[in-house]
């Protein structure tokens, strides 16, 4: 089981601190891969930011959520923006 099922069992369970405990190492590691590699998918960093928004919301956290969910967005807006560019010869 990885840390990220534990993050989602904890969160179905409503034992919101436990949950955010587990998807912050997650979160924490899906980091430190993207460093490493920046090519790779992002999908799974922007979900686990949606994760701990959502646990963060649920607990009435309103604006640590908010940073989350900012985040995942701003990861998505550049993967697109790469995309694009890259669409259209890399000149951006």
């Amino acid at each position: 089981m990885t840390f990220n099922n534990l993050g989602v069992y904890y969160k179905m369970l409503q034992k919101h601190n436990q949950a955010i405990k587990y998807l912050k190492q997650v979160l924490s590691i899906e980091q430190e891969m993207l460093e490493i590699n920046p090519e790779i998918d992002v999908t799974e960093v922007c979900q686990t930011n949606v994760n701990i928004c959502t646990i963060y919301s649920e607990m009435g956290k309103h604006e640590i959520a908010l940073k989350y969910v900012e985040e995942a967005v701003r990861i998505l807006d550049r993967e697109y923006e790469g995309r694009v560019r890259e669409g259209f010869g890399g000149d951006g």
